[in-house]
């Protein structure tokens, strides 16, 4: 039969699919929660790849303009993320961003 784990008695790889979906869903719903400038940067950065510059010329800002959100949407996700998961949610983020 293979491990099984929890109440749901899921096979172990079912149940870490099953956790990390439910991780990439809650991200996502922080991440949609930010004020919408802010999301447009931190999207343009994590999951196209744009690098700061880029980011600025697409949105019509200040190179420093998309710090200031890059570094207020970090400390969003981590003050919402760290004190329940640790170290582990930026290793897993930065493995699907």
């Amino acid at each position: 039969m293979g491990n099984f784990r929890g109440s749901l008695h899921l096979p172990d790889k079912i149940s870490k699919d099953l956790h990390n979906r439910m991780l990439i869903e809650k991200i996502e719903k922080v991440i949609f929660q930010l004020p919408e400038r802010r999301r447009e940067v931190f999207l343009l950065s994590r999951y196209e790849g744009k690098s700061y510059k880029e980011i600025a010329n697409i949105l019509g800002i200040t190179v420093s303009t998309v710090e200031t959100h890059m570094s207020k949407a970090l400390k969003t996700m981590r003050e919402k993320f760290l004190p329940l998961l640790g170290l582990s949610f930026f290793l897993f983020c930065k493995s699907i961003l």
